[in-house]
């Protein structure tokens, strides 16, 4: 059964790059357009791998990620911040409120598919 990932970007262009790099790549994607969309997802179905903007409006990604790391079981999801943003201090952020792996864009593909398979294999290893 393939990794199940769910994308997370208020840019709807962002959101199917990235959707359709990964399905190409093997994994099960699902994709939403807001925190709020992303939590309501997560509370319908598990996933194992979020790919999440930092900057959106209303909640923004720094936010989702400390709630899912709230939610029960939520240690075990990896975080993967997707973000133009790149000062320290955004990272930071991002690492504080619980994300894995902080990605800037454009980013990628191979570096993105690398990083999710790369926290696959720790969570494996973990269980």
């Amino acid at each position: 059964m393939p990794a199940r990932i769910l994308v997370v970007d208020d840019d709807p262009a962002v959101r199917e790059y990235a959707s359709t790099t990964l399905e190409s790549a093997g994994f099960a994607v699902t994709d939403v357009a807001s925190g709020e969309q992303a939590l309501d997802a997560m509370r319908e179905q598990p996933f194992d791998v979020i790919v999440l903007d930092k900057a959106m409006p209303g909640m923004d990604g720094d936010e989702v990620a400390r709630r899912l790391r709230d939610e029960p079981g939520g240690g075990q999801l990896a975080i993967v911040m997707l973000s133009g943003l790149d000062s320290d201090q955004d990272q930071w952020d991002g690492w504080r409120a619980g994300v894995d792996i902080y990605v800037t864009k454009p980013f990628d593909d191979d570096e993105l598919i690398a990083h999710i398979r790369r926290l696959l294999r720790l969570r494996a290893m973990a269980r």
